[in-house]
């Protein structure tokens, strides 16, 4: 008993240790270093099994990229009670590349990680020192820009000229001083037909520059790279741009390569926000020069055919995120000419730069509809200092005007008379639909199979004559193409096929199939009207309207919760299983 006592109490030792190894550590490779020059930053969890990455919060003065993790582990010996004990301790090191952007003494705060018990591991600060090379006062860097007062959102392209010296190597053009409020985009320049192309990164993002030659203003013949920038200032106020830094290796005198810089002069950017006076209610914050493209698909369509509706949008980045296009259903010109699809606009993914695509389908509701009026939203010309309407071009359609009859003229009922222009009456919402469709009772009580009637048949004679077998396979043939096309089964396969039509269109296109396949009629005549006729439930019934209201009633007002594919596939199954469980009156003679 005391022998076992003992070893829990070691084992209980041995876990306390272990336990209480468990660390966070962090270090970097270098204590001092150079602007623009990268070192590695290390964080080392001991004794922690965990899949996690530690926190660390970088400071703005340098840019940190993940470079990946390692683990190892080693044999050691520790003391537990008063025996020595060999342990495994197992290590991983997540490692981050570091640059310094600017000089002084940087200080990265503690990591922290989150283990699986609620506790937590910090490692202590780390610092390191970042020091300007010598300067390059032959190399002169310069910054420019169109002009020094913009307004928030607006979009500027701003130019770094560098004049290179005759050797260079590791060009570095990160420490920049540019703020992150002006969100610096490099501008693609890898299609101009000035200089030499030459690629590069900035700032973890691919550039591209040019490298022409020039003449100075003593006659001397150097190199010059040039690169752009887009900046789009998001804060309003007075923004220090730059200075513009280049760091760089050149050649020794004596042998081997040594480390300079050289900067340029720092810009003061004057950021006003846009007036308010004048400001249309449509706008959305674009500043700048943009086009609006209209293109519509087919332009030549019947009265109640869809219609593509394709509206591009181009200009300079950045563009806004969310869609600045007007609600079609807010203007006159499109609510009594088209009939507008309930969702809207949707933008067309992935989105190209300075360029955003949105799309809509329309139905002319006449042929009166000659045109796709313009589309129109509002700008900010920042050369101007007012707003300005952007409008797309109309699109001039050929819309063809369909045959008017009414629902008396389309009653093809079976055993109905036909009627004559002084016996039509007044037609009111509740009447049939348009096409008029046989009765759920006139459906059921179809002609069923009749083994007299089928002996008669030609094709039937002949096959007694071909002998029993054949007759028995004809038979079985005649009777399960019979059985199969009887108008009861084929309106539960229709039905099913409503159902899975709920989730794989939508929920309107599912109601119309499922009434369609009930009624006996063509999908796109059902109205809410129509569904009131259906042989079911109440609440089945008011379900499907409720599906099939917002297709045929748009209201943008209804804060209604919209019915979900689910619902209406519910809905559908519902009345199928009604329909299936109804009576069939008509007697089977043989």
């Amino acid at each position: 008993m005391i022998r076992t006592l003992l070893t829990i109490l070691v084992c209980l030792t041995a876990a306390t240790t272990h336990a209480s190894g468990q660390t966070l550590a962090a270090s970097v490779s270098r204590e001092r270093v150079y602007v623009g020059d990268q070192l590695l930053y290390n964080v080392v969890i001991t004794d922690a099994r965990t899949n996690t990455r530690p926190e660390v919060d970088f400071p703005a003065g340098v840019t940190a990229k993940y470079a990946g993790q390692s683990q190892n582990s080693y044999t050691t010996t520790r003391r537990v009670g008063n025996r020595n004990q060999r342990v495994t301790v197992s290590n991983i090191t997540h490692q981050y590349r570091i640059t310094a952007l600017s000089p002084g003494i940087n200080t990265i705060p503690a990591a922290s990680l989150k283990l699986a018990d609620g506790s937590a591991l910090t490692s202590s600060p780390v610092r390191f020192e970042a020091l300007l090379p010598e300067p390059a006062p032959d190399a002169p860097i310069t910054i420019t820009t169109p002009r020094t007062t913009l307004y928030a959102g607006e979009s500027i392209e701003i130019t770094v000229t560098w004049t290179m010296p005759d050797s260079v190597r590791s060009a570095n053009f990160d420490t920049s001083e540019i703020p992150a409020s002006l969100n610096p985009t490099p501008v693609d320049l890898s299609n101009t037909r000035t200089g030499r192309i030459a690629e590069f990164e900035f700032r973890g993002q691919r550039a591209f520059g040019t490298v022409e030659q020039v003449f100075t203003a003593d006659g001397r013949q150097v190199n010059q790279f040039r690169f752009a920038l887009r900046i789009s200032p998001d804060q309003t106020g007075a923004i220090t741009l730059g200075p513009a830094r280049v760091v760089f290796n050149r050649p020794r005198a004596a042998d081997g390569w040594s480390r300079v810089y050289n900067e340029s002069d720092p810009v003061t950017l004057t950021v006003l926000p846009v007036p308010a006076q004048g400001k249309p209610d449509n706008f959305s914050g674009l500043i700048g020069r943009y086009t609006l493209r209209a293109l519509a698909n087919p332009t030549s369509a019947n009265v109640g055919d869809p219609i593509t509706l394709r509206v591009e949008l181009l200009g300079n980045e950045p563009l806004p995120a969310r869609n600045p296009l007007p609600d079609l259903k807010e203007l006159d010109a499109f609510d009594h000419l088209f009939r507008l699809a309930p969702e809207g606009w949707t933008e067309q993914t992935p989105r190209q730069a300075e360029k955003r695509v949105y799309t809509t389908t329309i139905r002319a509701l006449t042929d009166e509809a000659t045109a796709i009026p313009p589309i129109e939203i509002a700008t900010f010309d920042p050369e101007t200092g007012s707003y300005t309407p952007v409008r797309s071009d109309p699109i001039q359609l050929d819309i063809r005007a369909v045959r008017e009859a009414t629902i008396a003229d389309a009653i093809v009922t079976p055993g109905m008379p036909p009627t004559t222009p002084d016996t039509r009456r007044t037609l009111t919402p509740s009447d049939p639909a348009f096409w008029a469709p046989p009765s759920i009772d006139e459906v059921n009580n179809a002609r069923p199979f009749v083994l007299a009637d089928q002996l008669k048949r030609p094709a039937i004679i002949a096959s007694i004559a071909a002998g029993p077998a054949t007759l028995a396979t004809a038979l079985a043939f005649s009777l399960i193409s019979r059985r199969r096309s009887h108008p009861a089964r084929t309106r539960d396969r229709r039905l099913r096929a409503a159902e899975h039509e709920a989730l794989r269109s939508t929920p309107q296109q599912a109601v119309r199939s499922a009434a369609s396949a009930a009624l006996g009629c063509n999908p796109e005549s059902v109205t809410l009207a129509d569904l009131e006729r259906l042989p079911t439930h109440t609440g089945i019934i008011r379900a499907l309207q409720d599906a099939l209201a917002p297709a045929e009633q748009p209201d943008p007002g209804n804060q209604a919760e919209p019915v979900t594919p689910k619902d209406t596939r519910l809905a559908i199954r519902a009345l199928r299983a009604q329909l299936k469980r109804q009576p069939h009156t008509a007697e089977t003679t043989t």
